[in-house]
């Protein structure tokens, strides 16, 4: 999951240098190197160019920043700069918004109260979600201030458990794109786009025949065609931002998460939530409990008890466990739940 495009911000026409007249700006040469088929510079390819750079001082820099926030109508659709209500008189001149809003100010403290109060009506979970993702899309610092003020009863709404049924029902709640979808269709230009989703169809046949499923409609990909739309991504998200970018995999099949782990785990920084965060972070605990104490590391590991869908790991499972939970499995009866598997 990234947000960053380190292009967009400077080459877009409405930031920080179309905020500045002509006549500020110096018109200086560059050597622009032209990339041929295969990528490598061609020596005989370079040639000048003229481009703009700005010479205006720091406060005067900052100020054009400020001038790229929308106004008016276009700043009350503005998802990260709408205040609703809570914009205050002087704002409302200076970002002409006189009669886009009603009179009344409205802190957002008295908003987060509001909005709440609103959230509660609701019976369903799911409804409650969709309402949230609303919020977000509409004035995000509001959205942030709720969920941080309410964090124990709103964070299973818009995370686990809740949002496993929103991704079930992703296309019949769909009401606004947030990020860039990458689809077979789209092989060959993912260098283009940045990644939210990758999409190589489904073999849900329920999904398949439902006529409001935004998904690719089409049976999933699997082998060369699969694996060569992942290589592409993998490829394109390093050159694009640079060695160091963390690639986190969410949500993979087993089989493909770990395919994609022993791939690229030599070339890429990558991470898979689902794989390594139980047992990395006990391995981690296990590593500190060893430097602290001059313990031998199998000796740490043993006072580290796991449990997954199964129960409790214990050695008795061994033939069936992953590779990454056999470190885990200690000499124990089995036990099926979490509580039981607690109070032992």
């Amino acid at each position: 999951m990234f947000s960053l495009n380190r292009s967009a911000f400077l080459n877009n026409p409405a930031s920080i240098s179309g905020s500045f007249p002509d006549k500020h700006r110096r018109i200086l040469p560059t050597r622009v190197a032209v990339a041929g088929s295969s990528n490598r510079d061609k020596s005989n390819g370079i040639k000048e160019k003229s481009k703009t750079f700005l010479v205006k001082p720091l406060d005067d820099f900052f100020m054009g920043l400020m001038s790229s926030i929308p106004r008016g109508y276009s700043l009350l659709r503005d998802p990260h700069h709408n205040k609703g209500l809570a914009f205050s008189e002087k704002e409302r001149n200076s970002h002409y918004l006189r009669g886009l809003l009603p009179p009344t100010v409205i802190s957002q403290e008295l908003q987060v109260k509001k909005m709440l109060h609103n959230i509660r009506q609701y019976q369903v979970p799911l409804q409650k979600y969709m309402a949230m993702m609303d919020l977000q899309e509409r004035n995000q610092k509001l959205f942030y201030k709720l969920l941080i003020d309410n964090v124990e009863e709103l964070l299973p709404i818009v995370y686990t458990p809740t949002v496993g049924e929103a991704c079930q029902k992703y296309g019949s709640i769909y009401s606004r794109p947030q990020g860039v979808f990458i689809s077979l269709k789209d092989k060959g230009k993912v260098l283009e786009c940045l990644p939210v989703t990758i999409d190589v169809g489904t073999n849900n046949e329920k999904l398949l025949d439902d006529e409001f499923y935004i998904g690719l409609r089409q049976k999933r990909a699997i082998g060369q065609e699969y694996a060569e739309l992942l290589h592409e991504f993998m490829t394109a998200v390093k050159q694009n931002y640079g060695e160091r970018i963390l690639i986190q995999f969410e949500d993979f099949a087993n089989h493909n998460a770990f395919d994609l782990l022993e791939k690229y785990g030599t070339t890429h920084l990558v991470f898979n939530d689902d794989i390594q965060a139980g047992t990395g972070i006990a391995e981690l605990i296990a590593l500190e409990i060893s430097k602290q104490t001059n313990m031998p590391l199998e000796e740490t590991r043993k006072k580290i008890w796991l449990v997954d869908s199964k129960g409790l790991i214990v050695s008795s499972r061994l033939e069936s466990l992953q590779h990454f939970k056999k470190p885990w499995a200690h000499e124990h009866e089995p036990v099926k739940e979490l509580v039981d598997a607690v109070n032992v």
